[in-house]
């Protein structure tokens, strides 16, 4: 076996180790972006129960406030403050789902650009073992 074929296996067993790295960092990318997807998932569910809820507590405190026969300004101030809770809340919400929503098409992008330099890693070596195969005949 002369130096060329060597040099050439050396080059493979170091094009296989990239290859391999960045087949770990794809499927860490991918693990990540449905991590990302999931977690947009329970948010809008979240959102979902945040309204019920919400909508659910002022209709019972709006029944109380209406069926009674006096009412007191704390408890219509009581009232107020507790619609205001229940926006904020549902803000909130919908402000947690649009980050959700960001990070799940940055780890979209980051995960097509690992694909990308895995696949062109893969080439390389295909290449190289080519190259062998080429010289042994």
């Amino acid at each position: 076996m002369d130096s060329i074929d060597k040099d050439l296996k050396a080059l493979l067993r170091i094009r296989q180790m990239r290859s391999d790295s960045l087949n770990r960092a794809a499927r860490m990318r991918e693990m990540e972006r449905n991590f990302a997807a999931k977690d947009v998932e329970d948010k809008v569910s979240g959102l979902t129960t945040t309204e019920t809820q919400v909508r659910q507590t002022q209709h019972e405190c709006l029944a109380e406030l209406v069926n009674g026969h006096f009412v007191k300004i704390d408890r219509v101030e009581a009232f107020s403050k507790m619609q205001l809770q229940g926006a904020k809340r549902i803000m909130d919400a919908n402000r947690d789902i649009d980050l959700a929503q960001k990070h799940l098409e940055v780890s979209k992008e980051m995960l097509e650009e690992s694909l990308q330099k895995s696949r062109a890693a893969e080439k390389r070596k295909i290449a190289i073992q080519e190259v062998i195969e080429w010289r042994k005949n």
